[in-house]
């Protein structure tokens, strides 16, 4: 079971580090011939804080950030997990932030 104490952490590093990025990539094999790609991450030095995230919000991968492998990710970026499992996180977390996050995905 994930405490308060973790919870209140995982809500000021989403505050401050997270971001949602949405990529757009033309794809002539579709039908609408656009792919939309959206992705929650943060990125620390350290592993640590990311493993604590990922178990408060239930999903996500960890890896090193292409590029700049001294830096670790949480990726969230399977349609259902952001759908299913991040979004209801989020919405149970005390997050400053709420109202920004909101706006995008809420329905």
């Amino acid at each position: 079971m994930t405490g308060e104490l973790e919870k209140g952490y995982v809500s000021g590093l989403i505050d401050a580090e997270a971001s949602f990025s949405v990529s757009v990539k033309v794809q002539n094999n579709l039908r609408c011939k656009v792919r939309v790609d959206p992705v929650f991450s943060i990125t620390q030095m350290s592993r640590k804080p990311l493993e604590i995230a990922q178990r408060v919000l239930g999903c996500g991968r960890i890896i090193r950030k292409p590029g700049q492998t001294h830096l670790w990710m949480l990726v969230v970026d399977r349609l259902d997990d952001l759908s299913q499992r991040l979004i209801p996180a989020l919405n149970e977390l005390k997050l400053i932030s709420k109202n920004l996050y909101t706006v995008c995905f809420e329905k």
